[in-house]
């Protein structure tokens, strides 16, 4: 063999390797795979969000399902960079991907650069994240029959399963509550919640944290609330908190 037919074979067998390698930190973590439904968040604020599904996964690319937007293809220019949320086994995962081109046939895609910065959020079914948000409690008053209070509280964190709320007065364990969240930009949502845990951080103080479990609630209500979840937290990504 001739030196140069050589060094030609060693580089093309060099560049099977890479790819393979490129491929499996994609495959092999069996965190994004194939039919996996993704969604999709992009602009200055995040503000536009979209559902997608991941079609196929190459060494140097990754193929989604063309998002829509009321039946319109959405188009992006080639370099702009885009977020991704998938869920694994419970687990959520952000990436960051850039949009290189589209493709109509046979099926309408988005061809993107391989995910980066695949990073795992949280253990939990549902991701939680700390916000202050104003809600409207209805509960039974025990005190006289077929008569309700209305307490007015603030959320400390939230999530798809349910919020922690601050409350100046204990709530019983198990009780179900009718609640009604106020979440920026989707305006106020109501559903059904059941206290599970209280905690009073401080002896001395009337304030209790109070766990409440969302019961039945609508799924459309459940989206709102992680597309905002998911919307702060990519805005917290982007600011580097």
């Amino acid at each position: 063999m001739e030196l140069k037919d050589f060094f030609a074979d060693f580089w093309e067998c060099w560049d099977n390797f890479n790819l393979a390698r490129r491929r499996n930190v994609i495959t092999e973590e069996r965190i994004l795979k194939i039919n996996q439904r993704v969604e999709i968040m992009f602009g200055k604020k995040s503000e536009q969000q979209y559902h997608s599904r991941i079609e196929d996964i190459t060494p140097t690319t990754i193929i989604l399902a063309m998002p829509m937007d009321k039946s319109v293809p959405v188009l992006l220019s080639p370099g702009t960079v885009f977020f991704g949320k998938a869920i694994d086994n419970g687990a959520v995962y952000h990436f960051t991907s850039t949009f290189i081109d589209k493709k109509i046939l046979p099926l309408p895609v988005w061809i993107a650069s391989p995910p980066r910065d695949i990073r795992k959020i949280q253990q939990r079914a549902f991701v939680r994240i700390d916000a202050v948000l104003p809600v409207n409690i209805e509960i039974e008053d025990e005190a006289e029959e077929n008569s309700v209070r209305l307490l007015q509280v603030f959320t400390r964190d939230i999530s798809g399963g349910g919020i922690q709320a601050i409350c100046k007065e204990p709530l019983k364990l198990g009780s179900q509550l009718r609640l009604q969240i106020d979440i920026p930009e989707f305006g106020r949502v109501e559903t059904i919640g059941k206290v599970v845990r209280m905690e009073q951080p401080q002896d001395l103080r009337n304030l209790f944290w109070i766990s409440i479990k969302f019961i039945d609630i609508p799924e459309g209500i459940r989206r709102k609330i992680i597309k905002f979840i998911f919307k702060k937290q990519l805005e917290h990504r982007q600011k580097g908190l």
